[in-house]
């Protein structure tokens, strides 16, 4: 992630978008009385992220759900609750912390929550919202620096590792103090918050980099000082190894003169020397290596050649150890051979005796074979034995480190976090302070590779700095939002489709049925309308019998525009199928076809109210009596 900006545009997607299947997302509707309600919830929530009000909630996730009785909550607070407590719960995993570092940072996901809420519920215009993320962005970065600086730091000491401790819990109150009733409507300033941090680690750099330099002058120093005594000490037991020589010379050897060669040694070594070309002291003192073996000719040979610097000795010896005193409760005698000089003074007389014997070839009694000067164990420790000037040294690039490394180390079931201050590469040593600048170590080469391969110093692994781990997350879950997105636009594109299909369907199905219904009607029409004709038909033949039977006298009404009228039938033609009615004058009034008549006494259009058979009957009856009158 860029220093200067992150994916805002990312995170707000997923923000919106991402439905996180373990969540209840509410359905929500967008009116006046949902953006009311929400901005209740907004509130309720940025209070419950005060500190005081965490005992319940180890997250922001099962805080949520407590507010609102596992219901579930608008999908902004949903999405970034979750996605804070991803981010938080893998970078403080991956980086390894403290317990007590772990709760002080794990409880910042409630403090930023309640500050990044407001900006994605709030319609806030381009200029706002781009403000708004660029203050998460600056407090992202407060978070990598917070993140680099509790990467070095220890609990231990215990009675320093308040300092940086008791600055996250200022921040933290700072942070958590900045709530107000309205806090819903503030957006999220994070200057004020860096300024603070930034103050304190800038005092604490100056402080350790003061600590670390006075730290590395003085372990300087030191080493080669010691360094310079531990090739006095080889030095000696090489020249003089396996030398007769008087319990004087003996004596003067380890109680004094080793620590003249270390002091001449200390002034005359080049930087540049290893220790297998350092203890050819007579490369880099010609004076001081004379000396010494000036002292194994007058007293370990026989021979004219210690009888020509004799006279000197002790004059170039005196010389040699002008203003160095006698170190008489140095502990690095060893007490474990009694030495007879109470001074200086007595040691240079003892040692002239002894080489005036020596000139008067008179035997000693005390002559033994030289014993090896023995090493201190603090110096045997840091520096070796002898085996270190038969083995070639191991190189520093051989050790695959850096200044300013960090590691683990453990010791004594105690886990201490050291980096690489200073490399004496002459004495093959390695300088480690602890985050506060104070020594923590001092290795030899040999030592820390065996103890790198032993696994008891582990090198710090480059942890995921928090914008890392923020960055994945957010790439991460905004792909899902934006999957999670297409396919919701895809299943309302099919749920759309779908209904269109089924209203289609429908449409179809009720054009179908209205197709059959007019088709059921047009059969029912045409069945009703069969068996009208059929019934026509039949009441057709019945009034054309009817009418066969008619005869002239025959009555009938005719309905004439809600009138009805009176006719008589006065004449039948069989042959052309017409008939005459008159009215009761015998003026002719009506002339029908035969058909057409039928079709108005179908229709009721013609009434008939007598066939005429009363007229045939009185004919008949006049008939009668006219023939019985003749």
């Amino acid at each position: 992630m860029s220093k200067s900006k992150w994916e805002s545009s990312l995170f707000r997607l997923l923000i919106q978008h991402l439905r996180v299947p373990e969540l209840v997302y509410p359905f929500e509707l967008g009116s006046s009385e949902a953006l009311v309600e929400r901005k209740k919830q907004t509130a309720l929530l940025i209070e419950k992220c005060r500190l005081d009000a965490l005992s319940e909630a180890p997250n922001l996730v099962e805080m949520l759900n407590i507010c609102f009785n596992d219901k579930g909550c608008f999908a902004q607070a949903n999405n970034l609750a979750f996605c804070l407590d991803r981010v938080f719960d893998v970078w403080i995993r991956k980086s390894n912390f403290s317990d007590e570092l772990s709760v002080i940072l794990s409880n910042w996901r409630f403090l930023i929550f309640k500050f990044a809420l407001p900006g994605y519920v709030q319609n806030l215009s381009s200029d706002s919202l781009r403000q708004h993320e660029q203050q998460i962005g600056e407090f992202i970065k407060l978070m990598d620096s917070i993140g680099r600086y509790a990467l070095a730091w220890s609990p231990n000491p215990k009675r320093s590792k308040r300092i940086f401790l008791d600055h996250l819990d200022y921040l933290s109150s700072l942070m958590d103090g900045h709530t107000t009733k309205d806090a819903q409507d503030e957006l999220f300033d994070s200057d004020w918050l860096s300024v603070q941090w930034l103050s304190f680690l800038e005092k604490q750099k100056d402080k350790v980099a003061k600590i670390t330099e006075r730290l590395i002058q003085s372990e300087t120093q030191k080493n080669h000082c010691q360094f310079s005594l531990w090739l006095a000490f080889h030095y000696l037991n090489i020249i003089f190894k396996n030398r007769s020589l008087p319990k004087v010379v003996q004596n003067f050897l380890s109680a004094y003169w080793v620590y003249v060669v270390a002091q001449h040694i200390e002034k005359t070594l080049p930087d540049h020397l290893n220790s297998r070309e350092a203890i050819v002291v007579g490369s880099f003192n010609a004076e001081l290596d004379q000396c010494c073996k000036n002292i194994v000719r007058v007293f370990c040979h026989k021979g004219e050649s210690g009888f020509q610097v004799a006279d000197q000795l002790i004059d170039d010896l005196q010389e040699m150890a002008k203003d160095i005193p006698m170190l008489v409760s140095n502990s690095y005698l060893d007490t474990s051979e009694n030495t007879s000089f109470f001074s200086i003074e007595t040691m240079w007389q003892e040692l002239s005796e002894s080489l005036l014997a020596r000139l008067q070839d008179q035997l000693d009694a005390s002559t033994h074979t030289f014993v090896p000067l023995s090493l201190p164990e603090h110096l045997n420790n840091t520096f070796g034995g002898i085996e270190q000037f038969k083995a070639n040294g191991i190189p520093f690039e051989a050790l695959n480190i850096g200044i300013h490394d960090w590691f683990d180390m453990s010791d004594q079931d105690e886990m201490i976090k050291m980096t690489l201050v200073s490399n004496f590469a002459q004495s093959q040593q390695l300088l480690f302070s602890n985050y506060l600048g104070m020594k923590a170590a001092q290795l030899s080469y040999s030592e820390f590779q065996q103890k790198i391969q032993s696994g008891q110093i582990k090198k710090l692994a480059k942890t995921p700095l928090f914008s890392s781990v923020f960055d994945q997350a957010v790439k991460g879950l905004s792909k899902i939002a934006e999957n999670q997105k297409a396919a919701r636009l895809k299943a309302a594109e099919k749920a759309k489709a779908e209904a269109e299909k089924l209203l289609e369907d429908r449409q179809k199905a009720e054009l179908l049925s209205q197709e059959r219904a007019q088709e059921i009607a047009e059969r029912t029409k045409q069945m009703l309308a069969k068996r009208a004709d059929k019934a026509r038909v039949e009441k057709e033949s019945a009034v054309l019998a009817l009418l066969k039977s008619f005869n002239l006298g025959a009555w009938v009404a005719i309905h004439d525009n809600g009138e009805a009228q009176r006719f008589k039938l006065v004449v039948k033609l069989a042959a052309t199928g017409k008939y005459v009615f008159v009215d009761r004058l015998g003026i002719k009034k009506r002339e029908f076809l035969e058909q057409d008549l039928v079709n108005s006494i179908v229709n009721k259009q013609i009434e008939i109210l007598s066939d005429g058979a009363e007229f045939e009957d009185s004919l008949e009856r006049v008939v009668s009596r006219l023939r019985l009158s003749k």
